[in-house]
């Protein structure tokens, strides 16, 4: 009956976990924001420890950070006020941009093939600049996977 009950619930929590499309990220709450983190630092292949997250003394980015020991793993969001208009006085809702993560290739590749580009393959990618591209320009989206030898990055250019 205890394996029953176990295997349901890894059944449900398997359901709810959020699978991220690229244009999803164009426009995130803070906790979508911090989930996206999390997926990208747990399918590395370094093992990550949650560090912090917070915004930069001007509010314009938001960082989420993790650590291996000597070295640590950064995800970057933009911060913007969807619907904000200042000369209406008009706040607009926060929201978080997806717009950079930097790491070794190996620890990119994992996300850019799971959220990006499902197709791409891991020895292929590295040398194949289309594998390395998610344009689609009607729905506005421009992400890049880039770097060379151990410093690689996935960029949001939308």
């Amino acid at each position: 009956m205890k394996k029953l009950i176990l295997l349901i619930a890894l059944l449900v929590s398997s359901f709810t976990q959020a699978q991220f499309r690229p244009e999803q990220l164009k426009s995130l709450t803070q906790a979508q924001a911090n989930s996206f983190a999390n997926d990208v630092a747990t399918n590395a292949k370094t093992q990550w420890e949650f560090v912090q997250a917070k915004e930069s003394l001007n509010g314009d980015y938001y960082i989420v950070s993790y650590s291996s020991g000597e070295k640590t793993f950064k995800i970057v969001f933009n911060v913007f006020y969807e619907g904000q208009n200042k000369a209406l006085e008009i706040v607009g809702t926060k929201t978080y941009r997806f717009y950079e993560v930097w790491g070794s290739y190996l620890d990119l590749f994992p996300t850019w093939k799971k959220v990006f580009r499902p197709d791409a393959e891991l020895e292929k990618t590295v040398d194949d600049f289309n594998s390395q591209e998610l344009i689609n320009r009607p729905a506005k989206i421009n992400f890049k996977l880039k770097g060379s030898d151990d410093e690689w990055h996935i960029t949001n250019w939308s």
